[in-house]
């Protein structure tokens, strides 16, 4: 469900690895279909969310990122966590690299997907 709804809004936003990154829940709001992204240089744009990006990113904050969530809410990282969208499988905020290799294991060849 996180690696859908990450694919749907890199596609369906324009967004860049980077702003997807440092998403937070105050930066969505998904009852207008919007997003607020960060991008270089610190500059602001206000961006629609399309409607398959909108719907995987329902199915994944409902019932994905809960299962995410684990003991990071109890770490040193809480603060962080709990405004990040995009988790990784530790509970914590994804980082560049992470989102590259969920690109890169997609982008693939249907036989050489790995986990």
């Amino acid at each position: 469900m996180r690696d859908r709804a990450l694919l749907e809004f890199l596609y369906g936003t324009g967004a860049r690895v980077s702003e997807a990154c440092g998403l937070g829940f105050g930066d969505l709001d998904l009852d207008s279909s919007l997003v607020r992204l960060l991008g270089k240089r610190d500059k602001e744009r206000i961006v629609p969310i399309g409607g398959a990006a909108r719907r995987a990113l329902f199915d994944y904050l409902d019932h994905g990122r809960v299962a995410l969530l684990g003991s990071a809410t109890r770490s040193r990282h809480a603060r962080d966590t709990a405004d990040a969208v995009f988790l990784g499988v530790r509970g914590r905020r994804m980082s560049r690299q992470a989102v590259w290799e969920v690109i890169r294991r997609w982008a693939a060849p249907p036989g050489s997907r790995q986990r």
